[in-house]
């Protein structure tokens, strides 16, 4: 590495101003941390490449700011067990009740909360999760069944537009989707996250949107290509702080990752994920966007489940989610 940064750093063109300097050294240091990162990643010395197991608690802290007693619901994810995610010893420090949404088939859980004034209260979710890197090898299975629009996801007009014009005839379709995914990453910048989800429209035109407009983006331009593919909402595990993280699936299981990529190209974050591939640093907590859940025998119309919800909302009660885990390799 030390011979691969002298020579980078002697093709490289420094002028006698010290602004200018200073932005070509810190090129320079960015262009070795990313050949250093791809390097790792290529060697597959990453952790992320291996199974790991989690000992995670999933900490909701509801707080009655307000002057008089509350009644409401709490409700939150409970992740599944997938091919590539194993879930066991589930455990609860409230009472409450699994449903499942129709739609998507995400299971939850809804705690009843009785809060007095200035009350707080603590649920937490116990589990344990081994987790192995999904990676598609280059084997992507597609259904031919577009993912039905929404208010987030959408075949408008504009997307159209832009599948047409990416689109080259008798190509496979592999290809059409690697031309979409390079779309997103070129198009998109990524900043300003927000607690929903942004809009494909919304995509198109903000100067920046976090990982939720980016895989929202790319599952609308999936299925203007009549190619099924969800968004799907969790979390990255077994860092120093586990942020909330989205990336898209296909039924078959392929999954795509443009944010991580994004982030890596940019030398802003190093964490797994990319075309086809993420690692074992992903937990997989719900998918799809937009849809019904029952909350107390009532539909309750959600975005998405990621962060734990109260119904009904009450600017009075502040509700705080946390995702730690202690990590263990295999």
């Amino acid at each position: 590495m030390a011979q691969l940064a002298a020579r980078l750093a002697g093709s490289q063109k420094v002028t006698g101003s010290t602004p200018v300097r200073s932005t070509s050294v810190q090129m320079i240091n960015k262009n070795i941390l990313i050949l250093y990162h791809q390097l790792i990643q290529n060697l597959k010395l990453n952790s992320y490449f291996k199974k790991q197991r989690y000992q995670i608690d999933y900490k909701v802290t509801i707080t009655n700011n307000g002057k008089t007693s509350e009644r409401l619901h709490c409700v939150f994810p409970i992740p599944q067990s997938t091919p590539y995610q194993i879930i066991t010893s589930n455990k609860f420090t409230q009472k409450g009740e699994i449903s499942t949404d129709q739609l998507y088939k995400n299971k939850f859980y809804v705690v009843e909360l009785n809060l007095k004034p200035q009350q707080v209260k603590i649920v937490t979710h116990y589990f344990k999760a081994t987790i192995l890197p999904n990676v598609s090898r280059g084997n992507i299975i597609i259904q031919e069944k577009p993912t039905p629009n929404n208010q987030f996801i959408s075949t408008n007009t504009a997307i159209k537009k832009i599948v047409s014009q990416l689109i080259i005839k008798d190509q496979k379709k592999d290809a059409y989707i690697k031309a979409v995914y390079d779309y997103v990453i070129t198009k998109l910048s990524y900043g300003n996250p927000i607690d929903g989800l942004y809009s494909v429209n919304e995509t198109l035109v903000k100067p920046s949107v976090d990982c939720g407009g980016f895989v929202v983006l790319f599952c609308s331009l999936m299925s203007a290509l009549n190619i099924s593919c969800l968004p799907v909402f969790g979390y990255y595990l077994g860092y120093n702080q586990n942020n909330m993280h989205a990336w898209a699936k296909m039924p078959s299981g392929d999954v795509f990752d443009p944010t991580s990529e994004y982030l890596f190209n940019k030398a802003r974050s190093f964490k797994s994920g990319g075309f086809g591939w993420i690692g074992s640093d992903h937990l997989e907590l719900s998918s799809g966007c937009d849809f019904d859940i029952d909350v107390n025998g009532q539909n309750k119309r959600v975005d998405i489940l990621q962060k734990a919800l109260l119904f009904p909302k009450n600017n009075n009660v502040l509700c705080m989610t946390e995702l730690l885990s202690d990590k263990k390799n295999v």
